[in-house]
């Protein structure tokens, strides 16, 4: 199927892992090639107005093996929503000038990475009142990914094919993946965030800094 000309992205899109609602600029189109959605300069606003741009492209065989290569950039865009405690213990309300890429093919793992500052009005609120908070250690897990310790996973993300195959052969533990997603994000500190931690049941029962 070979596709030429233009379609409006006139389009409300809900995004239910984040609690986002964004409208796609009705100005805005995206343009059909052959094989191929390009998508230039798409601009995503959410409810407030602040807006992210979107460029890349969605490839396919005719309308198959989809393949999809993509660039977002965030100016104080809403990129988490969430206004109570869920199953993970926390809620957040988080703004960010970020840059995230996404590529992926159909039958590949999906790869992102991400560079994002949250911004003024972004809140962080965790549970640690609940009995098992505190005895939980999977909440948050650090690493030190200085150069000459990084892990080998990390080049998941850049390497060929015949690299990720080795590495997914590995043996060690370190390198055994669940799923088929795979996430490098360099998160900024801003003091201007919130963090909040609920230490009691109570509706002010609440330690922020």
């Amino acid at each position: 199927m070979n596709l030429v000309g233009d379609i409006s992205a006139d389009v409300d899109l809900t995004l239910k892992a984040t609690n986002v609602n964004y409208h796609i600029n009705p100005d805005d189109t995206i343009r059909l090639r052959p094989y191929q959605f390009v998508f230039n300069n798409i601009r995503l606003t959410d409810r407030l107005g602040n807006s992210g741009l979107v460029n890349g492209t969605l490839g396919h065989k005719n309308m198959k093996n989809f393949k999809y290569d993509f660039v977002i950039n965030t100016q104080n865009l809403t990129i988490y929503d969430e206004h109570e405690f869920n199953s993970d213990k926390f809620y957040a309300t988080v703004y960010a000038n970020a840059t995230l890429e996404i590529h992926g093919s159909d039958g590949h793992p999906l790869r992102m990475t991400a560079d994002v500052t949250p911004t003024r009005g972004s809140v962080f609120a965790y549970d640690a009142a609940t009995p098992d908070a505190i005895n939980s250690g999977n909440f948050v897990v650090f690493h030190d990914v200085t150069p000459q310790e990084a892990p080998k996973k990390y080049l998941l993300f850049n390497g060929e094919d015949e690299e990720e195959e080795e590495i997914k052969e590995d043996n060690d533990d370190k390198l055994k993946y669940e799923g088929d997603i795979f996430m490098d994000i360099s998160m900024h500190v801003n003091p201007d965030c919130e963090i909040k931690l609920r230490m009691d049941n109570v509706e002010d029962g609440y330690m922020s800094t």
